[in-house]
């Protein structure tokens, strides 16, 4: 007996009924899922879509999904999940089988066969149905069709006989038509496909600010505990030669290590140099020799320093001397 290690995971409606109730409705699941992979599943399987008239009783929501149960193909009976119909379908396969199942939750090749067939059925025999935005009409297709994906996304528009009035933003650029012949019947059918880009890019958006903010996060990171915020000098990957200039220039050692660059640096910006003071102060009675200066002398030396200023016992008219009178 050939034993496989787990039952392979379906992929089938299950998944796809629990799905499609989310908030964008498989767009973000499914990013592969794109305009252009649309058309050649279209051009590939339209004749697996069936247009089917609404009738007046008709109260389903805009997207419904008529799941079928899952029945085994023994025995024909009704399980719930594909769990519950694994642990049926091991029940007609010989004590030797069920105890390992039970122990080690393994099956053999013919349960997993069977398990396959029995999702495959659910698939095609289950309908998901979806109205028309513009006629009294639905758009169904079986879950085992490679366009189930697609319809199902809640902001894909599918318009019948004319296409969507289009906006300034739209401007139809995301339109597709496809002619429907059913018997003696054409349905010229439109899938506007702008919604989803909306959708797409608002989801690439979020993941850009995303990752924004978890660089940002990394970066303050390394500001805490006095950590160097250099990522250019401490972390990057340095050829040869320009590890030695380095070394040279903050004179380390050839094989210096990371805490050395660090201790280097932070010296580095510590580090003030001791100048000489340019700045020329003056006395106001003296020079810088002690002798005693004029006041034209220091008039004179009040116009070639930006430090002093001499306005003491000046009778000109100006803000520091508000003593004087106009004349009249």
């Amino acid at each position: 007996m050939e034993i496989v290690p787990n039952p392979e995971k379906s992929y089938g409606p299950t998944g796809h009924s629990s799905t499609i109730k989310r908030n964008h409705s498989m767009v973000a699941q499914h990013k592969t899922f794109g305009l252009k992979d649309f058309i050649f599943a279209l051009a590939d399987n339209h004749d697996d879509l069936q247009v089917a008239t609404l009738t007046e009783e008709y109260e389903d929501p805009e997207r419904h999904l008529k799941m079928v149960v899952l029945k085994c193909p023994r025995c024909n009976k009704d399980a719930e999940n594909t769990r519950d119909l694994i642990g049926h379908l091991v029940t007609h396969e010989s004590k030797r089988i069920q105890c390992i199942y039970a122990e080690c939750g393994v099956v053999n090749i013919e349960v997993n066969e069977q398990l396959k067939y029995a999702t495959n059925m659910q698939a095609k025999n289950s309908i998901f149905k979806r109205k028309i935005e513009n006629r009294p009409y639905t758009l169904n297709v079986a879950l085992s069709s490679p366009l189930f994906p697609f319809l199902s996304m809640r902001k894909l528009k599918v318009f019948m006989d004319q296409p969507p009035y289009a906006t300034k933003s739209s401007a139809n650029s995301d339109l597709i038509q496809k002619d429907l012949v059913r018997g003696d019947n054409i349905h010229p059918l439109f899938f506007d496909w702008f919604g989803i880009q909306k959708v797409y890019e608002k989801i690439k958006a979020c993941k850009k600010l995303k990752q924004e903010k978890h660089d940002m996060r990394y970066l303050k990171s390394l500001c805490e505990e006095g950590q160097v915020i250099y990522q250019d000098l401490v972390h990057k990957n340095r050829t040869k030669e320009e590890t030695m200039c380095l070394a040279s220039a903050l004179n380390l050692p050839i094989d210096f290590t990371q805490q050395q660059l660090v201790d280097a640096m932070r010296m580095m910006a510590d580090y003030k140099a001791d100048r000489p003071d340019s700045s020329i102060s003056y006395n106001a009675l003296e020079d810088e020799d002690g002798n005693a200066i004029t006041k034209e002398q220091r008039k004179l030396i009040s116009t070639l320093s930006s430090n002093f200023i001499f306005i003491t016992g000046s009778k000109r008219r100006c803000t520091k001397n508000k003593s004087y009178k106009f004349d009249v």
